[in-house]
């Protein structure tokens, strides 16, 4: 979970990339909507390439955005904000992970901002998200 700042939503911004084996990556994505509108995407890709949650969400100019992302072993859910905000379907997990980037991807460095990132291993309540992201980081 993180606090974010898109700088446009002209092209993919990664926020976070997770990658293990060769086409096993979690990442949380802003992209570009066909509204023009920003879309958070979450996904866990393996060789099946898919996203596994996503949601249209329009932060204002210069705002922060809480995002959060977690994977209980069957689901993965999308939260902004502190609200569940979209959920897909995942039983595989990764396998160890290798690299971690942060607010970038290796093809991209047009990111935004990244604040108080925090990475759990477990998988949070909706009620411990919401409260967690009133909570400053010690």
């Amino acid at each position: 979970m993180a606090w974010v700042m898109p700088l446009n939503f002209g092209a993919e911004q990664f926020l976070l990339l997770c990658e293990s084996a060769p086409q096993e990556v979690f990442g949380l994505v802003f992209s570009a909507s066909s509204g023009g509108t920003g879309a958070v995407l979450a996904y866990v890709m393996d060789t099946s390439l898919g996203w596994s949650a996503d949601n249209t969400v329009q932060p204002g100019a210069e705002e922060f955005v809480h995002i959060a992302c977690t994977w209980d072993g069957s689901m993965i859910r999308l939260y902004v904000n502190g609200e569940e905000v979209s959920s897909g379907a995942r039983t595989t997990p990764l396998d160890d992970i290798e690299h971690i980037t942060i607010g970038s991807a290796p093809w991209t460095t047009d990111g935004g901002f990244v604040d108080d990132l925090r990475i759990y291993d477990t998988a949070l309540s909706q009620a411990q998200i919401a409260n967690l992201m009133t909570v400053p980081v010690e």
